[in-house]
């Protein structure tokens, strides 16, 4: 069983987290907002050890910008959860995106062009409710 050591001092110090979990599939959860540990070796360290955990599971990560900012590191913190998605994307099935300002899906939709094909149909915008 994978245990994050940042973890076992504060449980709450990184946002990533399952909230599904079955023999075949297991859905993350994160929020850049909640996350208090600002070193992203560490948060990739924590990302990737429960990936590493279940190799042939297939996974799914709802990646939640509630009151996203950009700030102490978004762009480097976003490089390095693209380079884990891209490493790991044999068994990713979906990557969805919620809580997201205008500004926000404008640069995804945008940037969302640039990926490799399989990993443009693995992303979800949350649309509008109307």
């Amino acid at each position: 069983m994978f245990t994050c050591h940042a973890c076992q001092a504060d449980p709450k110090v990184h946002s990533f987290y399952s909230i599904e979990d079955s023999s075949t599939h297991t859905t993350y959860y994160s929020c850049e907002n909640d996350i208090k540990d600002t070193n992203i070796e560490r948060i990739v360290q924590h990302i990737e050890g429960y990936l590493q955990h279940h190799t042939t599971k297939q996974w799914s990560w709802v990646m939640d910008a509630k009151e996203f900012t950009l700030g102490w590191s978004s762009k480097d913190l976003a490089y390095a959860v693209l380079d884990i998605i891209e490493k790991y994307k044999s068994t990713l099935v979906r990557v969805r995106m919620i809580n997201m300002s205008n500004l926000m899906k404008k640069i995804f939709k945008f940037g969302k062009s640039f990926l490799e094909e399989p990993l443009q149909s693995v992303f979800e915008l949350e649309e509008e409710k109307e």
